[in-house]
């Protein structure tokens, strides 16, 4: 009994596409004794033209013998670029597995979700004690927090994935710990923040220094 599907949306960290490949890889050779290939994408948000780059790796049919896994990880896919991806979703080529890795659960269209299985896997935290340092902290100490993740970007050493993350850990906080009227338009700002961050050509410096002015 066949019990892999052609594609897969699997949301959680990043580094879980490793061995969710590597689990992929094997239940393909032991269904089907192909050896397995790979490609692999890695986009901040997988775009419109993402899409297109991702039909064409799909669209080469695998050598006698082998099975591809085309890899493909992002922070989201807009709902264009769903749309957009629903013709390489419908015509599966044989032997050829899309795997899309986004690092934070969003909404997918319903015929996407017709034609894909969704996984959930376990998220990586953020420091909790660098979420409230950085509310607590002055505007002047926020500025140069941002800095900091601004220069460890430039460096890769985190992608745009993890600073979402970072976001979406300080919207948890305000949640969870602060209560009143006075917080709601911090939060409203860090919503904003967030917001202009999945977009694609959002200024990544513009939009840290509005986090930390707005707090």
């Amino acid at each position: 009994m066949n019990t892999l599907h052609h594609a897969y949306i699997v949301f959680g960290k990043n580094d879980s596409a490793d061995s969710f490949e590597n689990k992929l890889a094997f239940d393909i050779k032991k269904e089907y004794s192909l050896n397995v290939e790979g490609v692999k994408f890695e986009f901040d948000s997988i775009s419109v033209e993402n899409v297109d780059e991702i039909a064409r790796a799909t669209r080469i049919i695998p050598q006698t013998g082998f099975a591809r896994i085309v890899s493909v990880k992002g922070a989201g896919i807009s709902t264009s670029s769903q749309h957009a991806l629903l013709k390489t979703l419908e015509e599966p080529i044989p032997d050829t597995y899309i795997c899309i890795f986004l690092s934070h659960e969003i909404p997918l269209m319903p015929t996407v979700l017709s034609r894909v299985r969704v996984v959930k896997e376990v998220g990586g935290s953020v420091d909790d004690k660098k979420v409230k340092d950085f509310i607590k902290a002055s505007q002047a100490e926020r500025l140069e927090m941002t800095k900091d993740l601004l220069a460890d970007y430039d460096k890769e050493r985190i992608g745009k994935s993890e600073i979402i993350r970072f976001l979406e850990a300080l919207i948890q906080e305000f949640k969870s710990n602060f209560k009143g009227k006075a917080t709601e338009p911090k939060l409203a700002s860090v919503l904003l923040v967030e917001t202009y961050m999945r977009d694609t050509n959002a200024s990544l410096k513009q939009c840290l220094e509005l986090l930390a002015l707005s707090l």
